[in-house]
């Protein structure tokens, strides 16, 4: 019986690290007598605020920027990317981005992964918009050919939600809807007219996708032990 109580506070002990939402996290029995014993669990709160500043190159790679644009200076990304886990406490995640210099995009993502009391249900929002003043329109000899404006040269507008099932607590299944919106100049048609198919200055679709995960490793940031079985179907 002591091996097999062990063993269980061990599995609820990861059951709980497993949330991110500790650093570090004690379960153990107090023996109170007479074949009764308490259950103690001690935790370790994480700070739930993340503030990551954005500060990237627009290219795709180092060396393209310093030899094909001479270490263009305008060509940087800047802004700042905030996490918010547990927010109000019910173990939800905020996250919200605001990017501008050579590309600017903004988006805000809302996961609340318990939506009752039976904690199967849960349900994410996202929506982005990107607004760039630059855009590549076309690529001549292996480099990539940039349109410049003082106007927004592309709008981009992103919406999606999520819905999770939780059959148990090693199992999920997510049924994801996606749909993107986007917008450009005549003139981007002008110096390309194949940049969207059939010379049009819209392009819309829309995404849906199935995620099935199967977890069963004791810690899912360092597993030791277990296995993981994840599965992914997306039409678009």
């Amino acid at each position: 019986r002591s091996n097999i109580l062990e063993s269980t506070l061990t599995w609820d002990k990861n059951k709980i690290y497993n949330l991110r939402l500790f650093n570090t996290v004690s379960v153990r029995a107090l023996d109170m007598g007479n074949n009764h014993i308490d259950v103690l669990v001690e935790l370790s709160e994480r700070w739930y605020i993340f503030p990551v500043p954005i500060f990237e190159l627009s290219d795709r790679n180092f060396n393209e920027w310093w030899n094909n644009y001479n270490h263009d200076l305008t060509r940087i990304n800047y802004g700042l990317r905030i996490y918010h886990n547990n927010f109000r406490g019910r173990n939800e995640s905020l996250r919200l981005t605001a990017q501008f210099g050579f590309y600017q995009k903004f988006d805000i993502q809302y996961r609340i992964p318990n939506l009752d009391r039976t904690q199967k249900h849960g349900l994410t929002f996202n929506i982005d918009f990107g607004a760039p003043r630059n855009l590549a329109y076309k690529t001549l000899d292996h480099k990539l050919e940039f349109l410049r404006k003082d106007q927004i040269i592309r709008e981009t507008i992103g919406a999606g939600i999520t819905y999770t099932f939780r059959k148990s607590f090693f199992e999920s299944h997510s049924f994801a809807y996606a749909y993107r919106n986007s917008r450009v100049l005549d003139t981007v048609l002008t110096l390309n007219p194949n940049y969207y198919n059939g010379a049009k200055t819209t392009q819309k679709y829309s995404m849906v996708s199935y995620y099935f995960v199967s977890e069963h490793r004791d810690v899912v940031m360092y597993p030791l032990k277990g296995y993981q079985f994840t599965a992914y179907i997306a039409k678009t």
